[in-house]
């Protein structure tokens, strides 16, 4: 094909050993698809490619578009084929040349890959035969031919291993390292909740202050409402005790006070009760006035619910003394 068609191919050439020991497998199905893309390719490319083309001209047009999709595959795609008309490069533009030196190092690439894979398989192989050998019993030594690549297979594989190993080192490293902040940040989280849990704890107290410090203005203000009625009966009984006072200013002392024929206990000086029938004689003048004042009505703001027990227990007291007195 370079010869006749002036073509470099730079796909791997079909494996007819597959083709031939599992042809219903995948890999010999692709295998076959390289075998009729190399046949398309060198029949519309030879002399005689007008015949061919008008053989694929008879056949349907789905057919045909599917063989002109791998004819424009094996012709034009560089990375399959290279034409070596285009390898002057005085003939070629800059944007071509560009072009080809792009091509060519993906080649370059792919050969290398190529070249390390054979390798590989190389070693395999050789290493099964060596398994092979031992347990037949019939070891023979590598030949100076084979030793040379078997040598670079394993320092390839060595080489792989070490940049493996390396690799995991560091992503061993950046996980450490990920582990680590993630411990500072979980330090950092529970150093907030226990501070939230303090805040927490103080809100709850100062809530409870809050409530005991209400409960107490609320019984501050009954107190005060208290006060303030205990002090409007101390004004009324203070009213009282004034006209109670005037009572004893104006009573006298009562018949056998001081004398062995008085009742005893009853030394207070004696009051006009409103139980006794006796008074003491006063002027003409006087006894309508006095009259008028015991008789006077009590002040609307007083009610008779304000006069208390010690008031009461005067009036008793008086009135016993009075009866005593009687007697």
């Amino acid at each position: 094909m370079a010869e006749d068609l002036q073509q470099l191919l730079l796909i791997p050439l079909p494996n007819v050993a597959v083709l031939g020991r599992e042809p219903l497998t995948e890999a010999a199905v692709d295998e076959m698809k390289k075998l009729l893309l190399l046949l398309l390719g060198c029949a519309v490319q030879c002399e005689r490619k007008e015949e061919f083309i008008e053989q694929i001209q008879m056949l349907d047009i789905e057919t045909q578009t599917d063989i002109a999709t791998y004819i424009q595959e094996i012709t034009l795609d560089q990375h399959k084929v290279l034409s070596l008309q285009l390898c002057d490069p005085s003939e070629l533009s800059r944007a071509a040349v560009q072009n080809l030196f792009q091509n060519l190092t993906l080649q370059l690439q792919s050969l290398v890959r190529e070249r390390d894979a054979q390798l590989e398989r190389i070693s395999e192989l050789m290493q099964d035969n060596r398994t092979l050998q031992t347990q037949h019993g019939t070891p023979s030594p590598l030949t100076p031919l084979e030793a040379p690549p078997v040598q670079l297979a394993d320092s390839k594989a060595r080489l792989r291993a070490r940049e493996e190993l390396e690799e995991s080192s560091e992503q061993l490293l950046d996980c450490k390292q990920e582990v680590q902040d993630l411990e500072a940040e979980l330090k950092k989280l529970r150093q907030e909740n226990r501070d939230l849990l303090s805040e927490a704890r103080l809100a709850r107290q100062y809530r409870d202050e809050l409530d005991c410090v209400r409960e107490r203005a609320s019984r501050a203000e009954r107190l005060q409402s208290e006060v303030a009625g205990y002090r409007e009966r101390l004004q009324g009984m203070e009213l009282y005790r004034g006209k109670l006072e005037e009572e004893r200013a104006y009573s006298g002392p009562a018949p056998g006070e001081g004398s062995p024929g008085g009742a005893a206990g009853c030394s207070e000086e004696p009051r006009r009760s409103l139980n006794t029938g006796w008074q003491r004689p006063r002027p003409p003048g006087e006894e309508p006035e006095r009259r008028r004042g015991l008789r006077e009505p009590r002040s609307p703001s007083v009610s008779r619910s304000v006069i208390s027990s010690p008031v009461i227990g005067c009036w008793e007291r008086s009135r016993r003394t009075w009866s005593c007195a009687g007697g």
